[in-house]
């Protein structure tokens, strides 16, 4: 585990950028810390990675926990970047493992308005 102190809150997304920057090791798996992804999904992600995936996305079969509002508000979002030709991975939070070479490729990809859940998709590497 790694933690990062950042000069100033720069947003969700730059930070889950550095965290996966500065993490070291072959396979690094990202999760947001308000314990809603399942911890035993990684045990499967680390066999997928082992199979060749250099990418393995944590994917909800099911919403337990949210409202009714929350869910189809959640489905309509991506819903919403389908139609307008956006590569996402339906029902995909940040909760993905990335192998050291995904994550170079990451570290090359330079754009400034980042949105990591569109911008892993376009890096090109066997995913799962």
């Amino acid at each position: 585990m790694v933690g990062i102190r950042l000069s100033r809150n720069r947003g969700h997304q730059n930070a889950l950028l550095a965290g996966l920057l500065c993490a070291d090791g072959d396979a690094i798996v990202s999760i947001d810390a308000d314990l809603q992804d399942d911890l035993a999904a990684i045990e499967a992600m680390l066999d997928r990675f082992h199979g060749g995936c250099d990418i393995v996305y944590g994917v909800r079969k099911r919403r337990t926990g949210d409202s009714l509002f929350k869910k189809l508000s959640a489905e309509g979002f991506y819903r919403i970047l389908a139609a307008c030709g956006a590569q996402t991975i339906f029902n995909h939070a940040d909760f993905r493992l990335m192998s050291r070479r995904a994550i170079e490729a990451l570290r090359d990809f330079r754009e400034v308005n980042l949105y990591l859940r569109g911008i892993v998709p376009l890096i090109g590497f066997q995913s799962a």
